[in-house]
């Protein structure tokens, strides 16, 4: 959703895995970015440049401290950001205001749409 939140559509089609396979990637690929962040030298930045790096150094360690105090365990239980709140996160973010879409939305995540909303 964070892909499709900032605007990039390639990701439109996928969903968070929360599998414990999906955790350990996630644990992965914020290892890796928290790595590669730091080889950034920030002297070579202007400032906004220097705290975006930052943050993102920030935000990495706060998602991998999650993940050691297994807070996982609560999103399904939690009423402000739970599963229960994807629908309604794909209707405010994701684009599908034209028939390529909508279909590559509904057909790319393997979901079919409403007989009723499908495209011609």
């Amino acid at each position: 959703m964070t892909a499709t939140v900032l605007g990039d559509e390639r990701y439109d089609d996928r969903l968070e895995d929360p599998s414990a396979e999906g955790r350990d990637d996630e644990r992965r690929w914020l290892g890796s970015m928290i790595d590669e962040a730091r080889s950034i030298d920030p002297d070579g930045l202007d400032q906004e440049d220097r705290i975006t790096l930052d943050m993102l150094q920030v935000l990495g360690r706060i998602r991998l401290r999650a993940f050691e105090h297994r807070t996982y365990h609560f999103e399904a239980v939690d009423a402000m950001a739970g599963p229960h709140n994807i629908p309604g996160d794909i209707a405010r973010f994701q684009r599908v205001d034209t028939p390529e879409r909508f279909d590559g939305w509904c057909y790319g995540s393997g979901r079919s749409p409403p007989t009723s909303m499908r495209t011609a």
